[in-house]
């Protein structure tokens, strides 16, 4: 989906999904893409680039899981920055929980960049629309 207030293209995919949309359009799609430890990873050959970041859908410690971190989160932070005028997609295993919580924060910074008034409010109700 197109958000045209911060020029931000965003979708919010499974690993499936991602994989499909890749495949269909390549070298398009930036992807940010989220899996656990013993998920697996995302075939993406045909994106046009990729940043893979390893935190599990966890809020405490877990025995051997990798909760998520300051370091998780700046990496995300990075990839939004660096991916910034590309169409974007923001994947997970189920495209559920990590995703649309990445995928908020990309179209929250771009909002914020670009002063749209009640950046917040703005930013859920085009989460809501890109299919969450």
């Amino acid at each position: 989906m197109i958000i045209p207030e911060i020029d931000l293209q965003l979708a919010v995919a499974s690993c499936e999904g991602a994989e499909s949309l890749v495949h269909h359009e390549p070298d398009k799609w930036a992807v940010i893409s989220i899996r656990g430890k013993y998920e697996r990873k995302a075939q993406l050959r045909c994106a046009k680039a990729v940043v893979e970041i390893v935190f599990d859908d966890i809020v405490r410690e877990s025995n051997d899981l990798i909760l998520p971190s300051q370091d998780h989160i700046q990496r995300v932070l990075d990839a939004i920055v660096k991916f910034s005028g590309d169409p974007l997609i923001v994947h997970c295993s189920y495209g559920a929980s990590r995703s649309p919580a990445v995928a908020l924060g990309a179209i929250y910074r771009c909002a914020k960049q670009k002063e749209i008034p009640d950046a917040a409010d703005f930013s859920l109700k085009w989460l809501l629309l890109v299919g969450v």
